[in-house]
């Protein structure tokens, strides 16, 4: 009798290669785009898109008014990180403040840089995990209800009745507002804040929150000559 021949099994089959990954270069132009809840105006990237996320560098757009120039990275996910790094000039401060959910806390027009990381893209999630730092310098607004020329004409007439005397508004207008925000877990350190204004000027450090629902500032105050002729001559006579 004959033995069928002896077969060996076939070899395995080697796993198939996964490829190279996702990484496309896209040139970006247009007139409007929405990033969350957040509308951009005449936008301009060069963008890289990988598996993980994306980056616009550099990208340009309007945004409140004003312009972007920098630099945008957004990772995939539920709940995106991003970091962004640019210029900013000729920001509205006011509407920047409402989309925040701040409506009628400060008015300006802003420049600066801004170099900041953090999770989501609504208002709040932004504000809860911002990590960074905003350099700024705003020019001819108001901060509402601060109240600290008022405060310190009461303070320095050494007079119960100087509050008549007061300005009875509690906004302080300014023409230029200028310091650098350090932020952290919703609230920003400032060691160098200048506010100028007509009546007054302060040099400031502390901490706000970035919400606005707390302001904890200390420094020195300068009175204009017509304030200090106000508030003052008591002062003055009693020393």
């Amino acid at each position: 009798t004959s033995m069928p021949p002896r077969t060996s099994p076939p070899p395995a089959k080697a796993p198939a290669s996964a490829g190279p990954g996702l990484n496309l270069g896209i040139t970006l132009e247009a007139d409007r785009a929405t990033m969350g809840d957040l509308a951009l105006e005449k936008l301009s990237a060069l963008a890289k898109v990988t598996d993980t996320g994306m980056t616009l560098n550099p990208a340009s757009f309007g945004i409140f008014g004003g312009r972007y120039d920098g630099a945008l990275t957004l990772t995939l996910g539920a709940v995106p990180q991003f970091h962004v790094k640019a210029t900013l000039a000729g920001i509205d401060v006011a509407a920047a403040a409402k989309f925040a959910g701040n409506p009628g806390v400060i008015s300006g027009r802003l420049a600066g840089d801004l170099d900041i990381t953090g999770r989501g893209l609504d208002p709040k999630s932004v504000e809860q995990s911002a990590r960074g730092t905003l350099r700024m310098d705003i020019a001819n607004g108001v901060v509402k209800n601060l109240g600290m020329i008022q405060s310190l004409v009461v303070a320095t007439s050494m007079r119960a009745g100087a509050s008549s005397q007061a300005s009875g508004s509690t906004d302080e207008p300014f023409t230029h507002l200028a310091g650098t925000l350090t932020m952290a877990q919703g609230q920003g350190a400032i060691d160098n804040l200048r506010l100028e204004g007509k009546d007054v000027s302060f040099s400031l450090a502390g901490v706000v929150r970035l919400d606005g629902s707390a302001v904890d500032l200390k420094g020195r105050a300068q009175l204009s000559e017509a304030l200090t002729q106000q508030a003052g001559k008591d002062l003055v006579r009693y020393t």
